[in-house]
């Protein structure tokens, strides 16, 4: 039967030792970039007035010059997050081409190469807010910010990335347009981007229909259309969960945005100058001047269904696709050693399949009967921390 195992419940400190440990190859490894090197996006991200957060996985082996973990583009009026010399976290609000920057006052950024998710949060009209590995450790108030509006002009000027140093390894970076809560950030850190927050868009709508399940912003409510069966109440502003498909009314043109992820890149995934972004924004990385790390790089591979497949943790790739589940799947495992980690990706045909584990592996979200719905997708993250099956630990999410 699939497996409906008792999570476990390890604390924070130990979780987040777990998860800080395997980063590295979470991500499948990283880039470092050298002098004047950068990550451009296909396009640049339109932030405007709206609240926002921004989530970088990256290393820090040396303090140099500047290092800018993610810019919305390079225009007049961007947005930046960098950290300086010293180590302080820093946030630009370009307007005009004036910089306004303001730094996170009570953390520095350690230099010990260690891999840490970094979060930052931006209530437009009050705080910022300034999470590490899923912890809250500083926040400073950007009110003043508030009708500075961020729009990156033109197309390819969104630098992701820039530093003139080799001091900086960079992992992943996700960009969100909306600002998550301290519960989303924590889950964000320990088990990455869960369904209602997946595939974000800054593309508004005015007509059509929603998906139920996923997080969306009235932009503008326009008079005589009624969103209120679909779980929002009919105001400007107002961001909601759709809890169906066709509002009442929709039909006066209301401007509603779709709420998530809107980049999603794994620097680790893309050998040489390409690094894809996961969204469905299509929204890729290309590097200049970059210089793939080898340690823990492992190109993603396509498998081939089976009713049974091995999680052999010595030799499966960082990141593995399972294409067109024809059938249930029961997954075995071996080779555990401490350290080990692989991302499996699953896509399921006309009909409902179910995936069995090992008895031993500890479901840390709690799943409990693990199935993928219809010509949808799921990702399985496999985290071994020891020799023994019962030292494996997985989280499934399922779209």
């Amino acid at each position: 039967m699939p497996a409906t195992n008792t999570p476990p419940s390890p604390d924070s400190t130990e979780l987040d030792s777990i998860i800080a440990s395997n980063n590295t190859s979470r991500h499948g490894g990283g880039i470092r970039i050298g002098a004047l090197g950068n990550v451009t996006l296909a396009d640049d991200i339109e932030i405007g007035l709206n609240d926002f957060t921004v989530q970088n996985s990256f290393a820090i082996d040396a303090y140099d010059s500047v290092m800018i973990l993610f810019s919305s583009g390079l225009s007049d009026s961007a947005f930046l997050i960098s950290v300086t010399s010293a180590g302080a976290v820093d946030m630009n609000f370009k307007s005009g081409g004036s910089s306004n920057n303001i730094e996170f006052p009570s953390y520095v950024v350690p230099v010990d190469g260690l891999p840490r998710d970094m979060a930052v949060v931006c209530d437009r009209d009050g705080d910022a807010s300034l999470y590490v590995n899923g912890d809250l450790v500083d926040t400073v108030d950007i009110s003043a910010h508030s009708a500075t509006d961020i729009q990156a002009s033109g197309t390819g000027n969104g630098s992701c990335y820039l530093t003139l140093s080799g001091g900086l390894v960079a992992y992943g970076l996700r960009a969100f347009n909306f600002a998550l809560d301290a519960d989303q950030v924590l889950e964000l850190h320990r088990y990455g981007v869960p369904f209602e927050m997946q595939f974000g868009s800054t593309t508004t709508l005015t007509s059509g229909t929603l998906v139920s399940g996923k997080r969306y912003r009235l932009n503008d409510w326009i008079t005589a259309d009624d969103f209120t069966n679909v779980g929002a109440s009919n105001a400007d502003g107002v961001e909601f969960e759709a809890t169906g498909t066709t509002p009442t009314t929709w039909t006066n043109s209301s401007v509603v945005e779709r709420l998530g992820s809107v980049v999603d890149l794994d620097l680790g995934l893309g050998k040489g100058l390409h690094y894809t972004d996961f969204t469905d924004n299509e929204n890729h990385g290309t590097g200049a001047g970059v210089a793939n790390l080898v340690d823990n790089y492992t190109k993603r591979v396509d498998l081939t269904y089976s009713g049974t497949l091995d999680v052999d943790f010595d030799d499966t790739p960082e990141e593995v696709l399972v294409s067109q589940l024809s059938g249930d799947l029961t997954l075995t495992g071996s080779n555990y050693h401490e350290n080990g980690e692989t991302v499996w990706r699953f896509t399921a045909d006309g009909t409902l399949r179910t995936i069995t584990v090992p008895s031993g592996w500890n479901d840390i979200r709690g799943v409990g009967t693990l199935a993928v719905a219809v010509s949808s997708t799921a990702t399985m993250v496999m985290i071994s921390s020891g020799t023994t099956e019962a030292e494996c630990d997985f989280f499934f999410t399922a779209e």
